[in-house]
C-alpha cells in the first residue's frame, strides 16, 4: 500500500500524542486502569480474526493478561496497603513476574527472529535478557524494582538509559523483520516509552510506559487493524536493512554486555567494601 508522507506524519503524530496520553491517564487513575485491562480481556472473542501463529498469540496473551491481572491488582493493593486477598499481590512475587514477563516478551521475539534467520538480531535479544537492569539506582538506596507507596502507586524500574535505548532499537529492528508493515506504528509506541520519562524527568517510569503503550498497541491490533490503512509501511521492506540492521544492534550489544558484567563485579566490591567497614 502506497502511503504519502504527509499521512505518516500525522498519523505517527497523532499516534504518539494519543499514546503519552494514555500512559499519562493509566498512572493517574490506577483504579480506572486495573478495571480498564481487566475490562479489555472480554475481548477476546475478537483477536481470532486478527492473530495469526503462534507467536502473535503468545504475545497478545503474554501483554495483555500480566498487564490486567498482575500490574493493575498489584498497583491497587500496594498503594492503597489492602489487607485480606490482596496482601498475596503485595509480595516479592509480583516484581519477578514483572521481570520475569519482561523477559519473555524478548525471548519470544528473539526465538522468531532466530526461525527468520535474523540471528544478529536475536543474539542482541539474548543480551538484552541477560542484562535486564535489577541493581540499584545510583541515586538512591531504592530496590530495583518497586510498587511506589506514594501517589499514584507507579510501577517504578530504575533501568540504564542505555539498556532502554538498546532495547528500543534491537526491539524495531524485529518488527521491521518480522512484519514490516507495522514497523511504522510500532516505532511510534517505542518512541513514547522513551519519551514519557524524559518529558517527566523521571527514569525510572520507563517500564511502565513501556507496559501501558505496549498493552494498548497489542489490544488494538488483536481487535481491529487500524495501522494498516493509515501507516502501513511494507513499501519500506528491505533485506538489506534487516541484515545490517542486526550487525550494527550486536555491535552495540557485545560491548554492552562487557560493561554490565563489569559495573556489576564493581557493585559487588563496594558493597563488600561497605559491608566490611561496617563490621569493624
Amino acid at each position: 500500500m502506497n502511503i504519502p508522507i504527509w499521512q505518516y506524519l500525522i498519523s505517527m503524530t497523532g499516534y504518539l500524542i494519543a499514546l503519552l496520553l494514555i500512559i499519562e491517564i493509566m498512572r493517574k487513575h490506577y483504579r480506572f486502569a486495573a478495571i480498564f485491562w481487566i475490562l479489555a480481556l472480554f475481548t477476546f472473542p475478537l483477536w481470532g480474526d486478527q492473530l495469526d501463529g503462534w507467536f502473535r498469540w503468545v504475545k497478545t496473551l503474554s501483554v495483555l493478561v500480566p498487564t490486567a491481572l498482575v500490574v493493575g491488582i498489584a498497583r491497587v493493593a500496594n498503594y492503597e496497603d489492602k489487607k485480606g486477598w490482596w496482601s498475596f499481590f503485595k509480595k516479592d512475587w509480583v516484581l519477578w513476574t514483572m521481570y520475569g514477563v519482561l523477559g519473555l516478551n524478548i525471548l519470544e521475539a528473539s526465538l522468531k527472529d532466530l526461525a527468520l534467520g535474523n540471528y544478529f538480531n536475536a543474539i542482541s535479544g539474548f543480551i538484552l535478557i541477560v542484562t535486564i537492569p535489577l541493581f540499584k539506582s545510583k541515586r538512591s538506596k531504592k530496590r530495583g524494582w518497586a510498587f511506589s507507596k506514594d501517589k499514584p502507586g507507579d510501577l517504578l524500574a530504575y533501568t540504564d538509559p542505555m539498556w532502554n535505548f538498546l532495547y528500543t532499537t534491537w526491539n524495531i529492528a524485529f518488527v521491521y523483520a518480522e512484519n514490516p508493515g507495522f514497523a511504522a506504528s510500532s516505532l511510534v509506541i517505542l518512541l513514547a516509552a522513551e519519551l514519557y520519562p524524559i518529558i517527566k524527568g523521571r527514569p525510572e517510569l520507563y517500564v511502565t510506559a513501556r507496559v501501558y503503550t505496549l498493552a494498548t498497541h497489542i489490544l488494538i491490533r488483536a481487535t481491529y487493524d487500524i495501522f494498516t490503512p493509515l501507516m502501513d509501511s511494507t513499501q519500506f521492506a528491505n533485506n538489506n536493512v534487516v541484515f545490517y540492521w542486526g550487525i550494527i544492534n550486536i555491535v552495540l550489544h557485545v560491548p554492552y554486555l562487557f560493561y554490565f558484567f563489569y559495573r556489576r563485579e564493581k557493585q559487588l566490591k563496594e558493597e563488600k567494601e561497605t559491608l566490611k567497614t561496617i563490621e569493624a
